[in-house]
């Protein structure tokens, strides 16, 4: 399944864009993720925003663990492995759908374990207080847990479960031309034969907001008098790499 993630370019990106300049951009899944999609990202542009479209593999727990809580289940509820994300209880309260609340996973102290499910009716046995947060109305409502209840009769078939996953991309931005490096730091021979062309390496300074790729080092041509050469400096941007 093809997903897509929208997130606002840094002000300073979108200045430096909008002035007429190119970037290079690097979208990578942070690993593990990396070996975890089906195709590499891509990425699109468009006014201050980017987004990047990713194919992942969604990966489930080989372990199940529900039998172990709630044995009078009847259908099989898959789960998120822990990694990658987190299951969903659609919860309810005097029939009523009132919000959402996470498993365990989800590193939250808002959270459902497993062993607070008291049956397949979706009854809770803790006497915490959860506030549940409605995707659907932004709303907000504290609830203690023996008034509420995952599903309304639905979570016996495995109903009123989802799965939320979780992918985190790096994004990197990369100057496209090279108008704004310095070189600082030449390292060469001290003498050559005149009109004899080598390779010495620059260390170069990047005096823009925006980072450049293969900035650090480079090759450069030198040439000789006789007790002293110039320095022709051919700054250029870096190799653009498949990304």
């Amino acid at each position: 399944m093809n997903i897509a993630a929208e997130g606002s370019l840094p002000k300073f990106v979108y200045d430096y864009i909008n002035a007429g300049n190119e970037i290079i951009l690097s979208v990578t899944p942070r690993m593990p993720d990396s070996i975890n999609m089906a195709i590499k990202p891509t990425y699109q542009i468009l006014d201050d925003n980017i987004y990047i479209y990713a194919l992942p593999y969604f990966k489930i727990s080989k372990v199940d663990r529900y039998p172990q809580y709630v044995p009078d289940l009847v259908k099989f509820i898959p789960i998120v492995n822990d990694k990658y994300g987190w299951n969903v209880y659609s919860i309810y309260k005097n029939g009523v759908h009132i919000g959402e609340l996470p498993s365990s996973f989800a590193s939250d102290d808002n959270a459902i374990e497993f062993i607070e499910i008291l049956d397949s009716s979706g009854r809770l046995r803790s006497d915490k207080t959860f506030d549940v947060n409605s995707s659907v109305t932004g709303r907000i409502t504290r609830a203690d847990a023996q008034d509420i209840r995952i599903g309304d009769g639905s979570f016996v078939d495995a109903g009123s479960v989802g799965m939320w996953f979780q992918y985190v991309f790096d994004v990197k931005f990369y100057k496209h031309k090279a108008g704004d490096l310095e070189a600082i730091a030449i390292k060469g021979p001290n003498r050559i034969e005149t009109g004899k062309n080598v390779d010495c390496v620059v260390t170069v300074r990047n005096n823009s907001t925006i980072p450049y790729r293969g900035e650090h080092a480079t090759l450069l041509r030198i040439w000789d008098g006789h007790d002293h050469y110039e320095i022709n400096v051919e700054l250029s941007p870096g190799e653009e790499k498949d990304v």
